[in-house]
């Protein structure tokens, strides 16, 4: 599952938000309260990242990592999500031998 997801984003040239490569920039320009345009731009792609994986994962997992506030956030949850659930596996498949 998460290799498909990263060929994805990585296809549509996002992956760097992915991996944390683009902070997310200050929300305003200045004290005027001028929003920063590169913030709106990566406020609306991490967004978009967040739903798709969010919306492809099953509904015990979705509710495991919903509400955290960026796309690099969602995406190391559902790492640790994996490792554990892959590490549960073996354990398992050991115990029954």
């Amino acid at each position: 599952m998460k290799i498909h997801h990263y060929c994805l984003v990585k296809g549509i040239k996002l992956d760097e938000y992915l991996l944390g490569m683009k902070a997310q920039p200050s929300q305003l320009l200045d004290i005027s309260g001028t929003t920063n345009p590169d913030y709106e731009d990566w406020l609306s792609k991490n967004q978009m990242l967040i739903s798709l994986l969010l919306n492809s994962l099953t509904p015990d997992i979705t509710n495991q990592v919903i509400g955290y506030g960026s796309s690099v956030a969602t995406w190391k949850a559902i790492a640790i999500l994996c490792r554990v659930h892959n590490r549960a596996q073996i354990q398992l498949f050991c115990t029954s031998l």
